[in-house]
């Protein structure tokens, strides 16, 4: 189950999951590939963030909800430098990395449940010629035609499955190596 924006499409997220490495995974979140998940408060998380969530259970109205803030992070992007389209293929790279590794380890720790991942990549608001990247996790509702997924079509927007990163191309955590290649572009 994949859904793929125009704007991801434009930038290869096909060639980009199909080359992936271990070294795309940034290593500030091995840590939290490692930690695993689990399930708390009726959510599945991921164990390392929902370890340093402080937002208030009571307030989100269902689980997938809850799930969507706990699990949701920023993608590294403090060393980036080049073009807009450089920086945003760099973004979607790391955010396919990080989201192939943490779903591919969900069928471990969570083998009954479905885990989506989504990934955006989006201009900032204060400088619309800066992206930003993003990825979350949500348990996927029975009905996957359900998902909603937020955006327009020229956002750089991907929610996929465990079942679209292929053995080819999801990373490792075992032998996770620090070294990042941010001049990987596809």
């Amino acid at each position: 189950m994949s859904w793929i924006s125009q704007g991801a499409g434009e930038l290869g997220v096909h060639s980009i999951l199909d080359s992936l490495e271990p070294d795309d995974v940034d290593f500030g979140l091995a840590s939290v590939l490692q930690a695993g998940w689990e399930r708390r408060d009726g959510a599945h998380v991921l164990a390392a963030l929902w370890a340093s969530y402080r937002g208030d259970r009571a307030r989100f109205p269902s689980d997938d909800a809850y799930e969507y803030s706990v699990n949701g992070r920023g993608i590294p992007d403090q060393d980036l430098t080049g073009s807009r389209a450089d920086r945003n293929q760099t973004l979607l790279r790391r955010g396919l990395a990080f989201a192939c590794a943490a779903l591919s380890r969900s069928r471990r720790d969570l083998p009954t449940v479905t885990m989506l991942g989504q990934i955006s990549v989006t201009p900032t608001q204060f400088d619309p010629t800066v992206s930003t990247g993003h990825v979350t996790f949500y348990t996927a509702p029975d009905d996957l035609s359900a998902v909603e997924v937020p955006g327009e079509p020229n956002d750089v927007i991907v929610v996929l499955a465990a079942s679209d990163c292929t053995k080819a191309h999801i990373p490792s955590t075992s032998d996770h190596r620090p070294a990042r290649r941010a001049d990987r572009s596809t």
